[in-house]
């Protein structure tokens, strides 16, 4: 009998006609790891199982209806895996399979997707920055070893998104529940099936619906140690410095898009840059409208100056009755990287001391654009906040001072006019150096770029 989580694991296996032996043995196997039912094509004579699908009929892949029916066996999966070898990499049809599956992935309408090596080749481009399922040297690995490979790959996936646990403080509680609707008009805004399975809710107060997102558990105060001593790379900047920090929650992600439409249909409000400028100065303006951002609603919205974020820090607070903000530039860093195991070390990343660029979505990651929220589990910090490394920078309240043991001017949370306040975190465009924890970027208050954003925290 199939489990709970594997009723949630829909597979794709894309490969070449020549690959067929190697492709039913690895299915053969994948079914057998996640405990489905034997698949039969003759559906009158024995039990059918669809969880996994692939295509040995590859004479009829010159019709056109064919190859829509496969294309969309890929849009209606959850998992993809291309089985990679010369005649794979050569074929057309499975280059377009494989482009279909990137995409899809980019926006987190895939849950993952696996290049296995079934015989040696060049690795496609698209393909590079996944994790390939091979042996250590590169070498192909058994059809049934790598099926076991991938099915544990599959099943921690489909266990995060079947059961995934959001911290949400019990004071949400008291607010009444919008009524949800599985369609909206065009007009109004709507939460995303997605940002529900992630623990966003949405919520309704005198006729005004907006979205409370996830939130960590409350960080206990504590005397915390910031900056970094680093023999290499720690800028001037980041010199070390002991601070107490009370007691806060901090969403676990960005502001996303979703959450600010429903801000801007409430208020009225101006929407985000029209076009943003580019992350470099002095280069021609680049990025997305916001007609164009709200295709994405997963993703965290950008083009956002301070003045926005804070603009919407009360709106927030005043609609739901809680007190949302800016988080301080200390509290946003102990969030990133704080530890509260005995004896443990407060990291450059927030999941450790070595960049990896599978944990985060930099320049090293080849993706050019943000990714939507929760895309990276993996990067997470000791806390539960996710998105720390890369994405979008996030405004602090802080204003920058080259000399961060200043509290007094640092923490200014009103607009005092055109002063720098501190970005954090990194972004898409930007290496990984400047996706550290401790690293501290400067911009206008009234400044907005094509990859700033925020997210808030919640007082407790």
């Amino acid at each position: 009998m199939a489990s709970a989580v594997s009723n949630l694991i829909r597979v794709f296996i894309s490969h070449s006609s020549s690959d067929n032996e190697f492709c039913r043995a690895f299915a053969s196997q994948l079914r057998h790891d996640i405990g489905v039912s034997t698949h039969s094509s003759n559906r009158s004579t024995a039990p059918y199982d669809d969880s996994i699908w692939f295509d040995e009929r590859h004479d009829l892949m010159k019709l056109d209806f064919w190859m829509d029916h496969v294309l969309n066996e890929i849009k209606n999966r959850r998992h993809f895996v291309v089985v990679l070898s010369p005649a794979a990499v050569a074929s057309p049809w499975v280059r377009r399979e494989i482009d279909l599956a990137a995409a899809l992935e980019r926006d987190d309408k895939l849950l993952t997707l696996h290049p296995v090596i079934a015989q040696p080749c060049t690795i496609p481009q698209a393909l590079r920055n996944y994790k390939i399922i091979a042996s250590d040297n590169g070498k192909p690995l058994s059809a049934s070893e790598a099926a076991d490979e991938v099915s544990a790959d599959m099943q921690a996936s489909a266990t995060r998104e079947g059961v995934r646990h959001s911290h949400i403080l019990r004071v949400h509680s008291n607010l009444p529940r919008a009524r949800h609707q599985d369609s909206h008009p065009a007009s109004e805004p709507s939460i995303t099936q997605r940002l529900s399975e992630l623990g966003f809710q949405e919520w309704e107060t005198g006729n005004v619906k907006f979205i409370l997102p996830p939130v960590t558990d409350p960080i206990r105060q504590s005397d915390f140690t910031l900056g970094s001593n680093e023999p290499q790379g720690a800028e001037p900047d980041e010199t070390p410095r002991t601070r107490h920090v009370a007691t806060f929650s901090i969403a676990q992600h960005p502001v996303t898009v979703a959450e600010y439409a429903y801000a801007l249909a409430a208020t009225q409000t101006e929407t985000p840059a029209r076009k943003m400028r580019s992350p470099i100065a002095g280069t021609a303006q680049v990025g997305e409208d916001w007609a164009e951002q709200h295709l994405y609603q997963n993703r965290p919205v950008v083009g956002i100056s301070w003045n926005d974020a804070v603009k919407y820090a009360k709106w927030l607070s005043r609609v739901s009755g809680l007190s949302w903000r800016l988080p301080t530039e200390d509290e946003w860093e102990k969030a990133a990287r704080v530890d509260t195991n005995p004896n443990a070390i407060h990291h450059i990343y927030p999941w450790g001391d070595d960049f990896n660029p599978a944990f985060c979505n930099t320049r090293e990651g080849g993706r050019q654009r943000p990714t939507s929220v929760g895309h990276y589990p993996e990067g997470a910090s000791p806390t539960g906040v996710y998105d720390m490394a890369g994405n979008v920078w996030e405004w602090t309240s802080s204003i920058y001072t080259a000399d961060p043991s200043q509290p007094a001017a640092s923490e200014a949370s009103e607009s005092t006019g055109l002063v720098y306040r501190v970005l954090r975190g990194g972004s898409w465009y930007y290496p990984a150096h400047l996706a550290r924890a401790t690293y501290r970027q400067p911009l206008w208050e009234s400044f907005f770029l094509a990859d700033s954003g925020f997210r808030l925290v919640l007082d407790t």
